[in-house]
């Protein structure tokens, strides 16, 4: 944070001189040119403006979340960064998630975390029992589906979720494909065990662990999570 706030005005003001001269080009170049330059600059300009004014709705400040909560997490899915563990290679994942309000109860479950690639994946998710009520599942392709045992929950509230699968972790050599911890599930919400046992997994990249959606077409869920999740990360065992 420090370097950005050091060198970010210098590449303000060379982008700045860049979009001056590029200008300056293309209006003695061509008026047709010169309006498409014009019109990306601007474009660029707005959504720029918009993208992190609707970031910034997931900042430090909860005036909006508590005042007007659905439109909070309706401009906050929207924005939010792009979640990736990459390129950390083993361990549990770790990280903050908040579930919708009025979500409806249909049976489909939401990917919370995704590994391995189609026919080969796995697929962590939580089903809706009522709006009060979740219950988590693994979706081991090929296979029917574990669930944890449920637990209540308060929709819009922050929550602790601590998950271990074997499949977050690498193999030790190409002689032995399954590392040492490739059946071991845990899933913890704030302080409750609500999963503990040794399930089959398929070894996975790092690149193919994706956080809130299901990218290798798993037909247990559906393609997104529709809550929050921030700041996913590897944590200790």
């Amino acid at each position: 944070m420090r370097y950005e706030l050091d060198f970010l005005p210098l590449f303000v003001l060379a982008t700045g001189i860049l979009v001056f001269y590029l200008a300056e080009i293309t209006r003695k170049s061509s008026r047709a040119l010169y309006t498409i330059f014009a019109f990306f600059v601007l474009s660029t300009v707005i959504w720029g403006a918009a993208f992190n004014i609707g970031t910034g709705f997931t900042g430090p400040d909860d005036k909006l979340k508590t005042q007007n909560p659905g439109l909070y997490y309706a401009v906050a899915r929207e924005f939010y960064p792009t979640l990736s563990l990459y390129p950390q290679k083993n361990g549990p994942v770790t990280m903050k998630i908040i579930f919708p309000s009025g979500h409806p109860v249909n049976g489909m479950g939401e990917p919370i975390v995704v590994t391995g690639q189609t026919n080969q994946g796995d697929i962590l998710f939580v089903n809706y029992e009522t709006d009060n009520s979740i219950v988590f599942g693994i979706d081991h392709w090929g296979s029917t589906p574990v669930y944890s045992k449920s637990t209540t929950i308060v929709p819009g509230a922050d929550n602790n979720l601590k998950v271990n699968m074997g499949s977050l972790y690498q193999p030790l050599n190409n002689l032995d494909p399954y590392p040492p911890r490739s059946k071991e599930c845990f899933i913890q919400l704030n302080d409750e065990v609500l999963f503990e046992n040794n399930i089959p997994y398929y070894t996975s990249d790092p690149e193919n662990v994706t956080i809130g959606v299901n990218n290798i077409g798993g037909t247990t869920t559906v393609h997104d999570f529709s809550g929050i999740i921030i700041n996913p990360h590897r944590t200790e065992i």
